[in-house]
């Protein structure tokens, strides 16, 4: 039985649709844990239409370290001369070596340039302004860092937002929004087990995130309480 049968089977409180973006927090970026690469994680969930999900998707991986988080430290500590940095000079001898860099794929000394000058202005800005919500900047609510959480109650990093994850890391900022995209159905449920009655799931999973990982800043308007 594949995830999406698995969920309908369930009790209909279990479905719960959400949009990309649905669901926003503020939280610290550092109680967010890098356990898996985006290969790692199964190709169903980009298009899971719930924001519940059962199944074996959050098992496996392990502690990773946080992406691009070491290089962003050195373009800040760097001052801005960033060509003295190491990771820049190994991005440049891959250049050299080969005739592009894999990742992010850059082909000539010119674009190197530009994506280090990017990163350093992005953190003169944010040690500046402050982290504003991409609806503040006119962009979508879909493309906030992205999480999931797993059946533990992880915090775990996915899709949208890495090198703005490891700019606030680096910076120290210790509050900013999140979008939670899918949560699994063990976390989920895990109250509601215990007390069937005691509200809707919305409601009580609403209040948990509140509690353990911050406020909620976006919420569907979609889910009301009677109903779940």
């Amino acid at each position: 039985m594949n995830p999406l049968s698995k969920t309908l089977h369930h009790s209909s409180r279990w479905l719960m649709l959400a949009r990309r973006g649905s669901v926003i927090i503020e939280t610290n970026p550092l109680n967010i844990e890098y356990l898996k690469m985006f290969y790692e994680w199964p190709g169903y969930l980009k298009r899971w239409p719930f924001w519940i999900c059962g199944g074996t998707w959050d098992l496996g991986g392990q502690a990773l370290e946080p992406f691009r988080e070491a290089q962003i430290r050195e373009i800040w500590l760097s001052g801005g001369k960033y060509k003295d940095t190491d990771c820049y000079g190994q991005m440049r001898e891959q250049l050299e070596r080969l005739g592009y860099i894999k990742n992010p794929r850059m082909q000539s000394v010119a674009e190197l340039d530009s994506y280090f000058d990017r990163q350093w202005k992005l953190l003169l800005e944010l040690s500046h302004d402050g982290y504003k919500e991409q609806s503040a900047l006119g962009g979508k609510p879909g493309h906030e860092i992205t999480v999931r959480i797993d059946r533990d109650g992880r915090l775990v990093k996915c899709r949208e937002g890495s090198h703005r994850l490891a700019m606030l890391r680096v910076l120290g900022i210790t509050r900013a929004p999140v979008t939670i995209d899918i949560v699994h159905s063990k976390w989920a449920l895990a109250d509601d087990r215990a007390a069937p009655t005691s509200g809707s799931l919305a409601a009580k999973i609403r209040a948990r995130l509140e509690q353990d990982y911050g406020q909620v800043l976006a919420w569907p308007s979609w889910w009301p309480n009677g109903c779940l």
